[in-house]
Parts: structure tokens; sequence; C-alpha cells
């Protein structure tokens, strides 16, 4: 029902400048003319998975921005907080900012049944809370005395909602293993005739998103997916 996203970072996101005239060269992300800074480098990343997840587009998409700390001649914004409003009532928000890092790069899934957790700080692994209530409302009597009835430590789990590691076939060894994946899928598909995952038709639909959002974030407006949009 809800989707929460961060990309927090403590930093300027500047690159130190041998000489002033290749400021807009090696700092290209602070200026309008070539970047739509925070929204368009590092939250299309969450909102490509957020569209892929849902199997949808935002509908609606509104927010609110600034150059509020960094007084640095930058053009594009040193925070952002959204917010898009999927089918079926879904609300997604996506946040980065760049003056805290507390729980930096994160996607949380938040459902009836429970939450799921996605955090870079945590190598890219992902946590399952269960909402304690709904535990016991699809559990069985029998069920539930089992549950009851093993150690303290997995009753904490389920009485409490505490986090359920989601394991994955291969284990993550570095920050790049999934480059890698998206490399092999893309072979993959060179050599099968396919689709890969990532393709262009994701990638217009997250750039109409990112588009969508400066306009709110600079107009302080409410924009809306056009019938036009659709390829």
């Amino acid at each position: 029902t809800h989707i929460r996203c961060n990309y927090n970072r403590n930093t300027d996101w500047r690159t130190p400048v041998p000489d002033p005239k290749f400021e807009r060269l090696l700092n290209w992300r602070m200026y309008r003319e070539y970047s739509g800074g925070l929204m368009a480098e590092l939250c299309s990343h969450q909102i490509n998975i957020v569209n892929w997840v849902l199997g949808a587009v935002p509908q609606k998409v509104t927010g609110f921005g600034g150059i509020d700390y960094w007084q640095d001649g930058r053009e594009t914004f040193d925070n952002v907080t959204t917010v898009f409003a999927y089918p079926g009532g879904v609300k997604a928000t996506f946040q980065a900012i760049t003056t805290n890092a507390f729980e930096n790069v994160l996607i949380e899934f938040m459902g009836t049944e429970g939450t799921i957790t996605i955090r870079k700080e945590e190598s890219q692994q992902a946590h399952f809370y269960a909402e304690p209530k709904k535990v016991r409302e699809v559990l069985s009597p029998d069920e539930m005395e089992k549950v009851t009835a093993t150690t303290s430590a997995t009753r904490g789990v389920w009485a409490r909602g505490e986090a359920i590691p989601i394991t994955v076939e291969e284990e993550n060894l570095d920050d790049f293993f999934t480059t890698r994946w998206m490399f092999q899928d893309f072979a993959e598909c060179v050599r099968s005739g396919g689709t890969p995952r990532s393709n262009v038709d994701n990638g217009r639909e997250v750039a109409i998103a990112v588009d969508m959002a400066l306009r709110a974030l600079h107009n302080g407006t409410i924009e809306e997916w056009k019938p036009a949009y659709k390829g």
C-alpha cells in the first residue's frame, strides 16, 4: 500500500576542481543545463524498481525541494522529497538529501501483511517484518502452538515483527554484483532474442516520471501522467 525510498548522503556531492574553468565539466550534476540533479541521478534508480514491482507508472507526482544548505553556486536542488501516486491507491515517497546519511540507500515496501526493507548499508540484503496481528490471523491454532513452542528468538520474530532475512540463491560478494547480473541478462537476451528486464521502454517511463517530478519540484505543481506518454 505504501513504499518509502531514500537516497541520503552527508556530502556536498562535488568533485574537487583544480582549475575553475573545469567547474561545469567536473561538477555537471550541479547545473540544470546538464543534469536533473538528485531526482534524475539517484532517485531514478529507485523509481525504476518501484515501477517494475508495481507493474505500473505513477498517475500523479508532487513534491518539494530546494537549495537550502549548500550555498555554493549550484543550480540543482540539494534536497528533494516527492510523492508518487500509483494505481490502486499505492503511494510512494522518494527522498534524496545531502545533509544526513541516516538510512543511506533504502527501499521499503509496506503492506497489510508486513514490510520488506532493502538497505545498501546491509550489503544490499533484504528483510521481511511480519505484521504480528496478521501472523495470528493467517496461522491456525495448531500452527500458532508450534510457533509459541519454539525458541524465544523465534517467538520474538513472530510476535514482535522482527526482521526475517530474505535469502537469494547467489550470495552477493560486493556492491557490483547487481551490475554483473544486468550484463549477464543483457548477454543472454542477445543470444536468445529476449527482452532485457531493464530496457528502452521502462527506461523511457522512468525518464518521464523523473521529468514529472522535476516539473512538480520547480513549479510547485501536481503533475499527471498523460495518455500521450504511452509509447
